[in-house]
């Protein structure tokens, strides 16, 4: 049984004779092992999402909790060298010191990561970004934003012998994060986005399946570009609870305060 279409290895469970197949319940952060750092990355159903948005709004809530919040933007295209990143605008829109902000690299032309890269004339190389990544100054949460959508490709090639390019869902994996955000647009069609990039976040890789890392926690964050009608807002909650799919945390039009569930609010140490 799945909550996705065929060929999606997500929410599977066992066929039981009676009752409804629900998750055990996940351990609270605190227990599942100790960590310094609790990395989160913010990603997405695509570009223009309102990533930035969010990021800005949970930096917000963990600084104003006492947390040291530390934004990062691996990858930043269509921004000239010396104009402010997407990691500048999320720390400013938080109001948290800009020092917090951490731009890895930046690309003038506003393309996917490798393209926009090639169009500079240099080349991508991502171990680079995640060795950086891995040794950027100690904080308590670290909110990592990445480009585009989960699935944009970072880099190209086999991965255990499968092809298997290398997107955010791989970086994540190796940068060890604890949570994966997914900002999906409040509006009509959020259902088939959520439901598209939670099931390819959460669906084994040979990078699972070979044991090396561990399988993603993630949730989609309904980010409200415009108000949505009410009757659309409520279909769309309706659906995704139907489809064992979690929405971890809401924010409203033109609003900085958002609304927050378990487990994210955990990972971001609210009271």
């Amino acid at each position: 049984i799945s909550s996705c279409y065929s060929g999606w290895a997500c929410t599977r469970s066992t066929p039981k004779k009676r009752g409804k197949f629900r998750r055990p319940p996940r351990p609270a952060p605190s227990k599942l092992r100790p960590k310094a750092v609790v990395t989160i990355l913010v990603s997405g159903s695509g570009t223009g999402v309102g990533k930035t948005r969010v990021t800005a709004a949970l930096a917000r809530t963990a600084h104003r909790a006492g947390k040291r919040v530390q934004i990062v933007k691996p990858i930043q295209t269509g921004v000239a060298e010396g104009a402010p990143s997407d990691a500048d605008d999320a720390v400013a829109l938080a109001g948290i010191p800009r020092a917090n902000a951490y731009t890895l690299r930046r690309y003038p032309a506003a393309l996917a990561p490798i393209a926009a890269a090639a169009s500079a004339g240099v080349e991508f190389l991502l171990p680079e970004v995640l060795f950086e990544t891995r040794n950027l100054p100690d904080t308590d949460v670290r909110l990592i934003e990445g480009a585009g959508g989960l699935a944009v490709p970072l880099a190209y090639g086999a991965i255990f012998g499968e092809v298997c390019p290398t997107d955010w869902k791989v970086y994540a994996m190796k940068v060890n994060v604890d949570a994966v955000v997914l900002v999906v647009p409040d509006e009509l069609g959020a259902i088939n986005q959520a439901r598209l990039v939670y099931c390819y976040l959460v669906a084994e890789n040979p990078l699972t399946k070979g044991g090396m890392f561990r399988s993603l926690e993630g949730g989609v964050f309904l980010n409200a570009l415009k108000p949505p009608p009410p009757e659309v807002a409520a279909s769309t909650r309706a659906a995704l609870r139907g489809c064992q799919v979690p929405v971890w945390g809401e924010l409203a039009t033109d609003a900085i305060e958002p609304h927050i569930q378990k487990p994210l609010s955990d990972w971001l140490g609210l009271a």
